[in-house]
């Protein structure tokens, strides 16, 4: 297992790095000929703490154990409709795997979430006011209306006192980014590159970038 896991992580770095240096050419060639590019993409990679969650309760408690219970259950009342049990669980996590983040795309002038059930409707580039990387926490209590945290990423709608409605999509907290719109609108993105991706966004317009959140 520890040859597995250090082999899995070799290959993690040595991908992002081949990436990064990849969409680093495609910026400086956009810098060079002085045109505005069409589109670029970001992968999102799920991080080490989000990995093991993923494994443990998502296919572990969502699908492993009902599975298990199911049979357990069958064996002991023979009732064929126990059997129905791990269904709706699998449904949950089918969900989660199909509007969890796996990366971003910038195209015309418009930052999506792609998502493999589709891309979702976007934020205009020209609204982004600011930038803070890290991301910040929102202060006070802060409730999920409508989300994922842990499975296959952190990425829903919530609610916080202090920033009223907001967006996460997010995959790995350590590179995690906040878009911060002229409307106070707050989006919350973890590209595998975040320096790069800021990078793309002020070819665009040239947004300030905070590094620490105000007390």
């Amino acid at each position: 297992m520890y040859i597995f896991g250090s082999l899995n992580r070799w290959i993690t770095v040595e991908y992002r790095a081949f990436c990064q240096i990849f969409r680093r050419k495609a910026v400086l060639n956009i810098r060079r000929k002085n045109t505005c590019f069409s589109s670029a993409e970001f992968s999102a990679t799920l991080g080490s703490t989000e990995r093991i969650v993923t494994c443990a309760v998502g296919f572990g408690v969502g699908l492993g154990l009902p599975i298990f219970l199911s049979v357990l259950f069958y064996a002991i009342f023979a009732n064929p409709f126990v059997l129905l049990l791990p269904f709706p669980f699998a449904a949950a996590v089918l969900a989660a795997f199909l509007y969890s983040p796996k990366g971003y795309c910038i195209q015309n002038g418009n930052v999506h979430v792609r998502r493999r059930i589709g891309n979702t409707k976007g934020l205009k580039i020209v609204q982004i006011k600011s930038i803070r990387f890290p991301s910040a926490i929102p202060a006070g209590l802060t409730f999920c209306l409508l989300g994922v945290g842990g499975v296959f990423g952190s990425f829903g709608l919530y609610w916080n006192r202090y920033w009223g409605i907001w967006r996460s999509y997010v995959t790995d907290p350590s590179n995690s980014l906040e878009l911060i719109t002229e409307y106070g609108e707050h989006l919350i993105l973890s590209p595998d590159e975040p320096e790069l991706f800021i990078e793309v966004i002020k070819q665009v317009k040239d947004v300030a970038i905070l590094s620490k959140y105000p007390q």
